[in-house]
Order: C-alpha cells, then structure tokens, then sequence
C-alpha cells in the first residue's frame, strides 16, 4: 500500500472496511461529506484516502454525483482467479509433505467457524474465515515474499468471494471443498489436495 499521513490511512482503512461490509456499493453513491460525518473525519484524509482507493480500482469518484463501488469484469476476475490457482496449488505441492496434526486440527476449527457463519447467513464473517484458511497454507510455507503476494490481492478475493456467496450460493460447496482438502493433506494425498484445490479456487459468475 502507498505510504498515507496517519489520519489518511486511518480512513483508507474504514472505507475499506465498509466496502467489505457492503455499506458502499455500486448502487449507492457516498458522497466525501456522508464519509466524513460517519468517520467523524475532515474531508481532507478522506479525500487522500479515496483518491488511493480509485488508484487501486477499489472505487470510481464521479464528480458531483458520488462515490461507487468498482466491481470486477467476470474477465478480470476469472484472470484473478488464475494467478490464486497458480499460487496455491504450488504451496500445497510445497506443504503436504510437512503439515502437522496441530496444523490439520486448526484449519478444521476454522471450517467449523465458516460452518457457524454459512448458518447464520453471515456472507462477511465466512469471506473473513475462508481468506484465514487459505493464508494458513502460506503461513506454513513460509516464503514471505509469496505471503506478500498474497496479501496483495486479498481485497479483491474478498470482494469477489463476498459476491458469490451473496448470489452464487458458495458458502456450503466451499465448506465441502475444505472439508475435502484438508481430508486429502491429512492422508498425504497430493492428486486429492490438488483436485480439491482447484475445485475451491473458481470464478463463478452466478
């Protein structure tokens, strides 16, 4: 992320966390004002901040008419999707020959965790757990500079898996596909992990 004034990253930070919450959409322009009475803010880190977030391709700002969400293209997020495939199914390769027990029994916490939120319909806690499971995978690898990649894209992937659970119905087949995959590292099965690898990390558009 580009280095901000504090105030400006502070508010980076909020918008941010609004845009994953869905209280900024496209359907719904925010105005810097609106922005600014609810962050109890100025407008000048609020401006710093949304000017860094149209940088990123986060939000369009259409003048005198607000502030909108920027969705991906199913082009752009099918492209996404590809590089994150790529990554991961590499890490895996990488793992399956060294995850622990203590390994296997965390990500299964964190599959009951997505399992509470699929239950409640909470599309926002699940995205929240789903992005901890897959960065585990990372965190075992241990490359910092894969890490960083990752983290990098994390936003969009969120964005992205937000929409699909909403209205592609993903919660429950991705809880199965974890089940699966971490079913398949447990047994040092590294065609299964992969398979099921694959079949988690897709666009779909509907």
């Amino acid at each position: 992320m580009e280095q901000l004034p504090s105030k400006s990253e502070i508010a980076y930070r909020k918008i941010k966390e609004m845009i994953h919450k869905g209280i900024l959409t496209r359907d719904q322009p925010i105005s810097e004002n609106r922005l600014a009475s609810e962050l109890k803010m100025s407008r000048t880190p609020i401006r710093s901040a949304l000017k860094l977030l149209e940088k990123e391709g986060f939000i369009k700002i259409v003048p005198k008419l607000g502030i909108y969400l920027q969705e991906l293209s199913d082009e752009e997020a099918n492209q996404l999707y590809d590089v994150r495939r790529a990554l991961e199914r590499f890490v895996i390769e990488q793992i399956i020959d060294v995850i622990t027990a203590e390994d296997i029994k965390k990500l299964r916490e964190m599959i009951d965790f997505q399992r509470k939120a699929f239950e409640q319909n909470d599309p926002v806690a699940f995205m929240a757990s789903d992005q901890q499971f897959h960065s585990y995978f990372f965190k075992i690898y241990n490359n910092p500079k894969m890490s960083e990649l990752l983290e990098q894209l994390q936003d969009r992937f969120f964005l992205i898996g937000l929409r699909a659970c909403k209205y592609g119905k993903r919660m429950e087949p991705s809880i199965q596909e974890h089940t699966l995959l971490i079913s398949a590292l447990e047994e040092r099965d590294l065609k299964a992990a992969l398979e099921h690898i694959t079949n988690n990390i897709r666009w779909q558009s509907s």
